[in-house]
């Protein structure tokens, strides 16, 4: 062959091998990856040393596999945390953070299975994504109900996913024949002892074991296609069990999941200091997820990924620190960031202002919440079970080995100031590191980024790190007790439009908490009507109808205040509505009352899709008319899974 025919063949072998890199021939030494995902189930099962569980097939796996102690979701939420796990990037540096959300990926982000399936895999996905984005092209061979991994070319390694919502939140809610006894129950201290109570949990336990069963099954057809000895298990649920102050929140029981991985003998080298069979203290997150798949298959990580293999042939060393976050839930806006180690959990709050307890409607739904609502405004709960439907405190601190159901708060002990400062640090410099989103309100995240033409996270990724430090700490600035932070008091921290917004929910906090800076007042929300951010305009307009003051344009101000919400209520912008309908829901119920007519229009729109900002502002409008007694259309109530035992058509999907 002549040399010129040679690298004219040369370079048409290696065009075609990029761009039809499933032809790639499959390597033997390549294992095969089984994920077994279940939602919304923590470590409540009988291999974690819980003896009221049943779960057989799952103890059965761990007896012959790894089984971590402390693993941990990312976001204590099923949308944020998938985002997460997928892109191996934590989903606050994506702008995929709040539930649920419509963020933009830049185009050089793959997906992680894509790496896979251009090193020959067969990927699968059975069946959920909602990845609070769009899936691109070229991530799974097949997504679906159907998708499994008898479909791949003969010899071809593959990496399946089959994610169970047996034991999801909204099943706690169905009517069954019980095979726990709520008498057995082991209530936590942060939950009132009632029968609904107990009976709630047995129902959890209950839909836990439905789960087993299922994977059970899958574990019975692996072996049965002979495929055992050739495939990592990776099993682990996605966050905590749907009971409330578990999933959605931050502690040990929003955070803390299952994780067990077996690997068969021919690939025990990929554990490396890590026993095959037995239980390992190692930290390891949602976000090292990805970046520990590829390292399976022989892979190193991307430069965008910000987790850290634990296993395989590029496993990085243990971390002293897991990070966590809390944003958006539903129709309820808020944002907390943690970081735990082995002994302990911080977790600042940057709404302290908002109680742990917001009025979700969809975790309304679940008896335990109702009742344990009507309990507190009864007065019937001790401090500890009460703590949940207060303001939040702007740092918690826990001793997660003392005090494991975490109901110490150890922030303002003189003793853990040393630890509490060193976490709070790290909080501080790992927002910093990965340039978290959760420094802009919503709004102006999509806002920003479009003005700029980019996504989310090349915008953050771009920005300068004393400009983002600027911005955190001007929330930081203004939460009640100020950290002991100084913030650069100059006046480039004035013009920036988040430092502005963290500025109005200064104020806000202010105003609830009874602080009269009445002249404050009047100087900040003079003009709201004017201001672009819908988040400083709601807050500025809350402020003002709050405010009790006393110089003669307080009436005119206050009117200003609410002509300003109904405008935003009536607005083409989605996210202006809700966030008007955000800070009406949170007004005194005398105050609500000027805005009756206005949210029932509300009610009445037609939005985009259930979880468009615009229906998210519907489901706060509908719960301030029950504030107010009015009468909500049947037809706009908000109709989340039904609590009966029977599937409707048109039934919705679990959150």
């Amino acid at each position: 062959m002549q040399r010129r025919e040679f690298l004219t063949a040369a370079a048409v072998t290696t065009l075609a091998a990029s761009n039809a890199s499933l032809l790639a021939a499959p390597k033997a030494d390549k294992p095969n990856i089984l994920w077994i995902t279940s939602e919304d189930n923590g470590q409540e099962m009988g291999c974690y040393g819980d003896t009221f569980a049943t779960t057989p097939n799952l103890d059965t796996l761990a007896e012959r596999s790894l089984r971590f102690n402390l693993a941990f979701a990312s976001a204590p939420v099923c949308a944020p945390a998938r985002s997460t796990i997928i892109s191996g990037c934590y989903a606050s540096s994506l702008g995929s953070q709040h539930m649920r959300s419509h963020a933009k990926l830049p185009a050089d982000l793959k997906l992680f299975p894509f790496y896979l399936r251009q090193a020959g895999y067969y990927t699968t996905n059975n069946s959920k994504q909602d990845y609070n984005f769009a899936c691109p092209k070229g991530v799974w061979d097949e997504s679906s109900k159907n998708a499994t991994w008898k479909k791949r070319r003969k010899g071809q390694p593959f990496f399946c996913v089959h994610n169970y919502t047996e034991s999801h939140e909204s099943k706690i809610r169905l009517t069954h024949k019980p095979i726990h006894d709520p008498k057995k129950v082991t209530v936590p201290p942060y939950h009132p002892d009632t029968p609904t109570v107990r009976t709630d949990w047995a129902r959890y336990y209950d839909s836990v074991t439905v789960m087993d069963k299922r994977a059970g099954a899958l574990l019975k057809q692996l072996e049965a296609d002979g495929l055992a000895d050739s495939t990592i298990i990776v099993y682990f649920g996605d966050h905590g069990s749907g009971m409330p102050r578990h999933k959605r929140w931050l502690h040990d029981s929003g955070l803390k999941v299952p994780m067990l991985v077996h690997v068969p003998d021919k690939y025990k080298s990929q554990l490396n200091d890590l026993p095959q069979v037995g239980v390992t203290d190692r930290m390891v997150a949602f976000v090292d997820l990805a970046p520990t798949m590829l390292s399976l298959a022989g892979l190193k990580a991307k430069a965008f990924h910000q987790g850290n293999a634990f296993l395989g042939k590029h496993a990085a060393k243990p971390q002293k620190y897991v990070f966590g976050f809390r944003d958006r839930m539903d129709e309820r806006v808020d944002m907390s960031r943690t970081v735990r180690t082995k002994q302990y959990r911080y977790i600042l709050n940057f709404f302290p202002h908002y109680p742990q307890g917001q009025h979700i409607n969809y975790m309304f739904v679940t008896p335990t919440t109702r009742e344990w609502k009507k309990m507190f405004d009864e007065g019937k709960l001790n401090d500890v079970q009460s703590k949940f439907w207060k303001p939040k405190p702007v740092e918690e601190l826990y001793d997660c080995i003392a005090d494991p159901y975490e109901t110490k708060n150890l922030a303002a002990d003189p003793k853990f100031k040393k630890i509490k400062e060193e976490l709070k640090q790290a909080v501080m410099d790992w927002m910093v590191r990965i340039r978290d989103t959760g420094i802009y309100p919503e709004p102006m995240v999509h806002s920003a980024s479009a003005k700029a033409g980019k996504t989310p996270k090349k915008f953050f990724s771009a920005m300068d790190e004393k400009e983002y430090r600027l911005v955190l700490n001007r929330a930081l600035r203004w939460l009640p007790e100020y950290l002991g932070i100084r913030a650069d008091e100059s006046r480039s921290t004035t013009i920036i439009p988040a430092g502005e917004f963290w500025a109005s929910e200064g104020l806000l906090n202010q105003a609830l908490n009874a602080s009269r800076e009445n002249e404050k007042f009047v100087f900040m929300c003079r003009g709201i009507e004017k201001i672009s951010s819908p988040s400083r305009r709601a807050n500025y307009a809350s402020v003002m109808i709050r405010a009790e003051i006393g110089d003669k344009g307080a009436a005119k101000c206050k009117a200003e205040a609410i002509a300003t919400l109904k405008k935003m209520l009536a607005s083409e912008d989605g996210f202006a509505v809700h966030r008007a309908a955000f800070a009406i829901n949170h007004l005194p119920k005398a105050e609500m009352k000027a805005f009756g007519a206005d949210i029932l229009k509300v009610l009445n729109r037609k939005a985009s899709g259930k979880n468009s900002p615009l229906a998210y502002g519907q489901r706060l409008s509908e719960h301030t008319a029950k504030v107010l007694g009015l009468k909500v259309p049947a037809s706009q109530k908000y109709k989340p899974a039904s609590e009966k035992g029977k599937k409707k058509k048109g039934r919705k999907k679990p959150e």
